[in-house]
């Protein structure tokens, strides 16, 4: 997804750009720096580095500039807010560099919200139609007490995010916005590879934490805890353990919120 950003033109005459362009710069200087423009189709995201939802994330962006006869710079904002998937990650740091013809450098946080992971940055463009790409990383934290990427077990800080919290009053803030909130998990497949089997789990409503699996296969019946963070429209593949003979398998996925079995959130297999 293109994130919004902002451009404006320092304008200079560069020594090869000829007489046309020197008339044309000038010009632009009398007439002041043109209005905001967008870059939406310019900072694209890199491929994300996360460990898991737990720790702490790093995801960066790239800004391809140039393709002008002239030089010129320019700033421009990168990157995007914070959260990802309902989680409510803040700022840590960042760092810019640059490949190709140009420049690039940081000039700082977008603003002083620890929630804002944008940073500003100065690009200077190569005269002669060459072109660079600008770089931003920007690494990211959960706060200590909070319940994101968390339900189930406990905050850093002490607080827990257990079902149990509410009864012993040690529940973090957010633990009712985030362990609570309205998760619909979907077990859309139960396959068989090899000697083992395995479920597709999907969630269809806002971002949480699936938290494990129960299955059934005619008298036996077993749990798997896997705690982990599904966002929306997102899926896992869980490994439910060995293949145990030709039949029927039902089973179903279990949040935070979600406790027991229902309708929406179960699924019936004949594997063979």
């Amino acid at each position: 997804m293109a994130k919004r950003s902002r451009i404006h033109l320092v304008t200079g005459a560069s020594a090869a750009g000829g007489r046309l362009l020197a008339i044309l710069m000038l010009a632009s200087c009398l007439a002041g720096p043109p209005d905001s423009t967008s870059l939406d189709e310019a900072i694209e995201p890199l491929g994300d580095v996360e460990l898991t939802y737990a720790t702490d994330p790093t995801h960066q962006y790239s800004l391809p500039h140039g393709g002008s006869p002239f030089e010129y710079g320019f700033w421009a904002t990168m990157g995007e807010q914070c959260q990802r998937d309902g989680l409510p990650y803040r700022r840590v740091s960042y760092s810019v560099w640059h490949v190709g013809n140009g420049t690039c450098s940081a000039i700082g946080w977008a603003s002083s919200d620890p929630a804002d992971c944008r940073v500003n940055v100065w690009v200077r463009n190569s005269a002669g139609f060459l072109s660079g790409t600008c770089y931003l990383a920007v690494s990211k934290h959960l706060p200590e007490n909070s319940c994101g990427g968390r339900c189930g077990g406990q905050a850093p800080a002490g607080c827990w995010c257990d079902t149990l919290c509410t009864g012993y009053g040690d529940c973090c803030s957010d633990y009712q916005g985030t362990c609570m909130a309205w998760i619909d998990l979907r077990v859309d497949d139960i396959t068989r590879v090899g000697n083992n089997i395995q479920a597709t789990i999907s969630n269809q409503g806002l971002g949480g934490q699936l938290w494990s699996v129960s299955c059934k296969y005619g008298s036996a019946s077993w749990d798997v805890t896997t705690p982990a963070w599904i966002g929306t429209g997102q899926s896992l593949v869980i490994p439910l353990g060995f293949f145990r003979g030709p039949g029927e398998y039902f089973c179903w996925a279990k949040s935070a919120s979600q406790e027991f079995y229902q309708e929406n959130n179960s699924l019936k297999r004949s594997l063979f």
